[in-house]
């Protein structure tokens, strides 16, 4: 499989093109400054440029976004790789955010929540915003929700489940992030959904 990486550069970005080259994919990658990346040539990709996104991604089977930033750039770069989906036919993309756009137990979503942190609340409305929008996309979304991300190597003992947020951990790795991801990508799952991940 050809999966185009937007974010090839960042904390879950490496390890998720490292894995993705492992298992004997190929990587088309890109971020914003377009520096080194570890087995891949990596291209300087500003996700809020339709135009540049439509041409990047063309030919790709699948598309990964791992984009931070600014809260304008999380909206405009799904909405872009969206557009680019559609017009290239390329069916399956999957998003990465946070786990507050996830639904606490009882089915209210967890920024509705009286705990839930003021301050996150404005990239958490981003995030669901994402998801609203690959959920009118028609395409086959997968968007992966976790809590704080820590350094270190995949350790591959992590939980994870649709839509509600696991309790009882507030962190995960990143490369354990980037090993879901792959998973999603191998095996198909979580096609339409939501993904909460916990260590």
């Amino acid at each position: 499989m050809e999966i185009a990486v937007i974010g090839a550069t960042g904390k879950t970005g490496r390890p998720l093109v490292a894995q993705l080259k492992a298992a004997g994919h190929t990587v088309r990658a890109f971020s914003r400054s377009g520096g080194p990346v570890e087995g891949v040539d990596n291209a300087a990709l500003d996700a809020r440029d339709a135009a540049a996104v439509k041409a990047a991604v063309e030919g790709v089977d699948a598309i990964v976004s791992v984009v931070g930033g600014e809260l304008d750039t999380r909206t405009e770069a799904i909405t872009h790789l969206i557009a680019a989906a559609q017009a290239h036919g390329i069916s399956r993309v999957i998003g990465v955010g946070g786990a507050g756009a996830l639904d606490g137990p009882d089915g209210r979503p967890l920024m509705e929540q009286p705990w839930f942190p003021a301050p996150m609340k404005p990239v958490t409305e981003r995030h669901r915003a994402c998801i609203a929008l690959l959920d009118a996309s028609g395409l086959e979304w997968t968007f992966v929700c976790p809590p704080v991300m820590t350094e270190g190597e995949a350790t591959g003992a992590y939980r994870h489940q649709a839509d509600a947020a696991i309790l009882g951990s507030l962190q995960v790795r990143h490369a354990d992030v980037a090993h879901l991801i792959a998973r999603c990508l191998d095996e198909a799952l979580y096609v339409g959904r939501r993904v909460a991940v916990v260590a």
